[in-house]
């Protein structure tokens, strides 16, 4: 299915679903226990712009941004923690 397909790539496509003449690919933003806690989209008008050609890259920045939101959680549970000893 399209959901098993999106799950195995880490991207998801939509091919004038929405807006007829747009084209447009997602991909999450990961946080604790790996929950999506956003995303990212990139779209563009269909003919000149190939979805495909930004999966790689739209990927990397999104494991960054989950990077980030993993060390922005781990340092606000550690001020938590000394908070309340």
């Amino acid at each position: 299915t399209e959901l098993e397909r999106v799950r195995r790539t880490g991207v998801a496509f939509d091919r004038e679903e929405i807006v007829s003449g747009l084209t447009c690919i997602a991909a999450p933003i990961m946080g604790p226990n790996e929950t999506p806690v956003a995303a990212m989209s990139v779209s563009g008008p269909v003919g000149s712009y190939a979805p495909e050609s930004q999966a790689h890259a739209l990927r990397r920045v999104c494991s960054s941004a989950s990077q980030q939101v993993l060390r922005m959680h781990r340092m606000l549970e550690e001020t938590r923690q000394r908070t309340l000893e």
